[in-house]
């Protein structure tokens, strides 16, 4: 029991340094896109988005792309392209309805942690 425990223990620490780190994550990707926001529209003015740009203190170099994404494959996206595909809403509903079915599905037992509420006495 003991063993199972530390084991647990060991595992609650882990999932809060995730925790932390994810949240440290988020910070440091939103300040990167502001920064990305300030960056293009000058590169664009100046015409140096072709140009590669060296940081030798970093050893790296940053260039400007043009990215292509596309939405997710929603069921409300899948059903309003059925419904055009098919001009029919019944149509479009049973081939929702045949996807949903057939997808394969996986089950496995996860841990979850849930925080303690402190009484207050």
């Amino acid at each position: 029991m003991e063993e199972i425990q530390t084991r647990l223990y060991q595992w609650s620490q882990l999932d809060n340094q995730l925790k932390v780190l994810n949240k440290q994550s988020s910070l440091i990707r939103k300040q990167k896109e502001e920064l990305q926001k300030q960056v293009i529209p000058i590169l664009e003015h100046q015409q140096l988005t072709e140009n590669t740009f060296s940081i030798p203190a970093l050893k790296t170099t940053v260039l400007c792309k043009t990215q292509v994404s596309n939405d997710s494959l929603s069921y409300k996206f899948l059903l309003e392209i059925f419904e055009s595909y098919f001009n029919s809403n019944e149509k479009a509903l049973d081939l929702l309805d045949y996807i949903k079915q057939n997808r394969k599905k996986q089950t496995s037992r996860v841990l979850k942690t849930t925080e303690l509420i402190e009484d207050s006495d």
